[in-house]
């Protein structure tokens, strides 16, 4: 009895780590994202996103997204070409980045939808506008299997 517990303890352990591998490596997201403000209030910011799948040097057709703060209504509004993706900073000192997306894939032999997300640190440059209020950014942002349904707190 002490053999066939050990025995499923240890095929457990090994196991573990083989199936998390196969759930973490499903591409990356090539991301740029560059914004702004006015002295008046208004706040932009652009993004171009092409997903990578882990097996193609390919990528799939580039996601825009465009996000504007009025000072005047106090309201954010996002419009992106592709409804599915998604982003949000992870702090307030703009040094992470989450992004999410529904995706077509290859899972198991069968085309199958699935919702990825990721979070990398970006670094920003800024003073890149003619107002000296712009700045810019690149990160890779490996994809994960997460979240279903959209981000908290994203309005759009």
């Amino acid at each position: 009895m002490l053999v066939l517990s050990t025995l499923v303890f240890l095929s457990t352990i090994v196991a573990t780590p083989l199936v998390l591998a196969a759930e973490s490596h499903y591409g990356c997201w090539n991301l740029t994202i560059t914004g702004g403000a006015s002295a008046t209030g208004w706040r932009y910011q652009d993004t171009t996103s092409v997903f990578y799948a882990i097996d193609s040097d390919v990528g799939d057709s580039p996601v825009k997204c465009h996000w504007v703060y009025s000072p005047e209504t106090r309201n954010e509004t996002m419009e992106c070409t592709d409804t599915s993706f998604s982003y949000q900073w992870g702090d307030s000192g703009r040094t992470s980045i989450t992004l999410q997306q529904t995706l077509e894939t290859w899972i198991n032999g069968k085309a199958e939808r699935v919702t990825l997300g990721g979070t990398a640190n970006v670094t920003l440059r800024y003073g890149t506008s003619a107002n000296g209020r712009g700045f810019e950014g690149r990160v890779v942002v490996p994809a994960r299997r997460c979240c279903q349904g959209r981000m908290n707190g994203l309005k759009q």
